[in-house]
């Protein structure tokens, strides 16, 4: 995160997962396989770089952190509640999980 709540990426940058948007944003988090995501300022999720399977695809709504993992991204929302999106392989990455939570770790395969 920058000083004016910008995000700058850099290294390998082949399917644009290097490439963040600009805007403000709270956190930043870098995925295994080729994409990041972040919690913007007015709380939606952005996410950049590979979208297989859909990992980069974040869900509407409000959120107040987010780890992108390997092959899949999970976003703790304004709610409490987990909401988890991209390879769904073994139940890691359900529409949504019930019950309150404050962090979530998306973590590898």
């Amino acid at each position: 995160m920058k000083a004016d709540d910008g995000i700058a990426c850099w290294g390998l940058n082949d399917v644009r997962q290097a490439a963040a948007p600009a805007g403000s944003y709270k956190s930043v988090s870098a995925g295994g396989r080729a994409h990041t995501c972040a919690v913007k300022a007015d709380d939606g999720i952005a996410c950049w770089g590979e979208n297989t399977p859909r990992k980069a695809a974040a869900p509407a709504g409000s959120y107040t952190s987010v780890s992108a993992g390997q092959s899949h991204t999970c976003a703790v929302s304004a709610d409490d509640s987990i909401a988890c999106w991209g390879d769904n392989r073994e139940g890691r990455a359900p529409a949504t999980l019930a019950g309150s939570y404050r962090s979530v770790s998306a973590g590898v395969d």
